[in-house]
């Protein structure tokens, strides 16, 4: 079991959600067990057993949280979704996540309460998407204001050792470390610079170490990188070139393939400068 759930954790987490220091695994769980514990103390059927209650209610906001989580992950593998910014990004998956849940909840209230005198038709389904989806998606969104406006959870207080650790990994070139974006980064992320992404009035900073979310424009950061580190292939990114594996052409647009298994959307505008560019680098393409 715990393998399986170290590799949904991967599979889910990876690239999507930052909330600093604690995991999202760890953020997720906590918030999940602390809904069922708070739903469970309002819910207006207080007659039953107490303890079953409160199952209830942790099986129902924990099994919530997996698939909107899981959704979210697949829904970013579409092209088209792994463009927008996070609250659209958000909104759909909430959406369509309070739809897959309605039916299980409903599954759920049976399994715990007994009822097995009728079908479940659509006319209940309906009844119980209208009661819960504006619950989940509130829940949902509000779950995710941190690491969308920026926010960095600490799990642990900050260390008051000056003594500079030894460097996981060979640091960013020069021209990277000389930018004044760069110094909005923890010192445990300033590792080899991937890619960057325009979030709404954010910045995504993805290197080989970590992903930042910062308070900046992705036009001054390119700005202030090296001419030659990269290219913006995308209104809302650019990508190192020593990062890209492989372009790939996907009807009248594009996708790099990153290092780091990641891929980024070429948009039409710029997909003659991104082949030229990669065409003098020697990479490897595909029709």
């Amino acid at each position: 079991m715990q393998p399986l759930l170290h590799e949904w954790a991967a599979f889910c987490m990876n690239r999507q959600f930052h909330f600093g220091q604690v995991s999202p695994v760890q953020y997720f769980l906590s918030a999940g067990v602390a809904l069922g514990l708070l739903f469970a103390s309002v819910a207006e059927d207080q007659t039953g057993s107490t303890v079953l209650l409160y199952v209830q209610w942790q099986v129902q906001t924990l099994s919530a949280i997996f698939i909107l989580v899981s959704l979210h992950r697949l829904l970013d593998m579409l092209p088209v979704f792994s463009t927008l910014s996070p609250w659209p990004k958000l909104i759909i998956s909430g959406l369509l996540g309070s739809l897959f849940f309605t039916p299980w909840a409903m599954l759920l209230d049976r399994v715990f309460e007994g009822g097995t005198d009728s079908a479940i038709g659509w006319l209940g389904l309906l009844s119980e998407f209208r009661g819960l989806g504006i619950p989940v998606m509130v829940a949902w969104l509000a779950l995710n204001i941190p690491w969308v406006l920026g926010y960095s959870l600490e799990s642990k207080p900050p260390t008051t050792d000056t003594t500079e650790p030894a460097p996981l990994k060979p640091p960013a070139p020069d021209s990277d470390a000389a930018a004044p974006f760069w110094d909005l980064l923890n010192e445990s992320a300033r590792g080899k610079l991937l890619y960057l992404k325009a979030e709404l009035h954010y910045l995504k900073v993805v290197t080989d170490r970590a992903e930042s979310l910062i308070l900046y424009n992705l036009k001054d950061a390119i700005d202030e990188l090296a001419e030659d580190r990269g290219l913006q292939v995308h209104r809302s990114y650019w990508v190192a070139y020593d990062a890209i594996n492989q372009f790939r052409k996907t009807g009248r647009e594009g996708r790099l393939l990153l290092s780091d298994g990641s891929s980024v959307p070429v948009s039409r505008t710029r997909l003659q400068i991104t082949r030229t560019a990669l065409a003098k680098k020697v990479l490897p393409t595909a029709e």
